[in-house]
């Protein structure tokens, strides 16, 4: 399937899959390797992140740079060579552990809302899925939904969270409702993946980046 064809999956198709589906784990599974797609769009996100731009990565690597460059400056005399490089490690963990921390909390300010409606005609069902951003997962205990005997079976959480679904029935017509809150997922892996980029830079220079 050509990726143009994996971003247009309607939900008549999401149906279709869920009846060839043995279980609705395989229609999860199914679903999940052509939804790249379609992420739904939330209602609202609100949050403190920014973005990662040359000028962050440059305020990590220029402090260090700075402190590397003074301590380690052979006019320097304050103390012998080990005594400095300590030094500079210690600027260098101040200076990482001020990233990670700051970053860390950024990512997780934010958080974006979403909602599905589904609806039948009388006799009729379907299964509704809901899928949040990339990089991003559904929790679970802020799920608000239809409490009535519309709702037929779920919720049914996707692989990592990452989607919602339920399905939707009864002899009337009906009609359910899912409200749910997403948050970054893995956040101290994209700080890390963020934090490497600078240490790249330090590295490439001599500079020793280890951090603890």
């Amino acid at each position: 399937m050509k990726e143009e064809e994996k971003k247009n999956i309607t939900e008549k198709e999401q149906k279709e899959m869920l009846l060839r589906a043995k279980t609705f784990q395989e229609f999860i599974t199914s679903f999940q390797g052509n939804s790249n797609k379609l992420a739904d769009n939330p209602v609202s996100c609100n949050g403190l992140l920014s973005p990662f731009t040359d000028v962050r990565r440059g305020k990590i690597t220029s402090e260090i740079i700075i402190a590397k460059d003074f301590y380690l400056d052979p006019r320097n005399q304050e103390g012998t060579l080990e005594e400095r490089m300590a030094k500079v490690k210690i600027v260098i963990k101040r200076v990482f552990t001020e990233f990670v921390t700051q970053r860390t909390a950024e990512y997780k300010s934010v958080k974006c809302h979403y909602r599905g409606i589904d609806w039948n005609k009388p006799g009729g069902s379907s299964w509704k899925t809901i899928t949040c951003q990339p990089g991003f997962y559904f929790i679970e205990d802020s799920l608000v939904r239809t409490q009535n005997g519309d709702w037929k079976d779920g919720p049914v959480w996707g692989i990592n969270h990452s989607t919602l679904s339920w399905k939707t029935g009864g002899h009337r017509r009906s009609e359910t409702f899912a409200e749910v809150d997403a948050e970054y997922f893995q956040v101290d892996s994209k700080v890390m993946e963020e934090l490497n980029s600078a240490r790249k830079i330090l590295h490439d220079l001599g500079i020793p980046t280890e951090y603890p």
